[in-house]
């Protein structure tokens, strides 16, 4: 259990590092699907040591349904899977989300900058005039935006900033961080 944990905290800095830096995406695309496929086959793994709870044996052989896998005779009991690779799909293939073929050349979309709720909310009143809305929609406009200055113009001419008071100044800082 242990162990899935850790590769799930590796999964989760992986895609906090590729939501900060989505110029890294064709580095970090192929790390994120090999461990999705480790937690994949961990979680399998320990899916299939935990005991089964099973039906009281009252149950007459006429309410199974032949077509549940669970009820028919040739299913294989968990307990005989030693190995996760023999855990087959319905077309007799082992799962695997991850393709190293997968063509990863096309730029990522780039995130929405991100913000802890205390900022989210001092920003949207700063910016928004207490409208959660048109805060999203202006960050998700500065998501579009190229560069800090393209950002930081936005700011000031269209959502009318004044550049002189002390929250948006942090807010550009974070933008700054942001864009770099």
């Amino acid at each position: 259990m242990d162990e899935l944990k850790n590769k799930v905290y590796e999964l989760e800095g992986l895609l906090e590092l590729l939501s900060h830096r989505p110029d890294k995406q064709a580095d970090l695309y192929p790390l994120i699907g090999k461990r999705v496929d480790e937690i994949s086959r961990l979680w399998t793994t320990l899916n299939y040591k935990v005991p089964e709870i099973s039906a009281p044996s009252n149950i007459s052989a006429d309410l199974k349904d032949p077509k549940d896998p669970k009820d028919s005779k040739d299913s294989k009991d968990p307990k005989d899977l030693k190995d996760p690779k023999d855990l087959k799909g319905p077309d007799n293939s082992v799962y695997s989300g991850y393709s190293d073929s997968a063509d990863f050349t096309q730029p990522a979309m780039r995130k929405a900058p991100a913000l802890c709720l205390n900022d989210r909310f001092r920003f949207t009143r700063v910016l928004a005039g207490n409208d959660r809305n048109r805060f999203d929609a202006i960050l998700d406009k500065l998501a579009q935006l190229p560069d800090y200055e393209a950002a930081r113009d936005y700011l000031i001419e269209e959502c009318n900033a004044d550049i002189d008071d002390p929250e948006v100044v942090d807010f550009l800082d974070i933008l700054q961080n942001y864009y770099e």
